[in-house]
């Protein structure tokens, strides 16, 4: 039996091209009525779909991160709250610390 080969379509090559990554991250309520913890691990970087935070969910307000309150891009939808998290993070913040977000409603 001969193995065919099918060729990568666009949207397939696009995907692979772009840094988005769907989440399942360790949440943990800050112990304030209107605010989320959301604990990254290394390699989550670019932009990260949290599918539990859709609208559905709750409406978020903003998105920071806990250590220096730097504003992160972000959109939310049906499907969950898409965040970008630049890969230059660790340069500003180091390795020593995991990197959190801090999600107000």
């Amino acid at each position: 039996m001969s193995a065919t080969h099918k060729p990568k379509s666009a949207l397939t090559e696009l995907r692979q091209s772009v840094d988005i990554r769907t989440l399942e991250p360790i949440i943990f309520y800050s112990g304030k009525s209107d605010e989320l913890h959301i604990h990254l691990g290394e390699l989550d970087r670019g932009e990260l779909i949290i599918k539990s935070l859709s609208k559905k969910m709750m409406q978020v307000e903003e998105v920071t991160l806990l250590e220096n309150g730097e504003r992160l891009a972000w959109k939310q939808d049906l499907k969950g709250l898409k965040v970008v998290v630049p890969k230059s993070v660790n340069e500003v913040l180091g390795n020593e610390h995991p990197i959190i977000i801090k999600i107000k409603f």
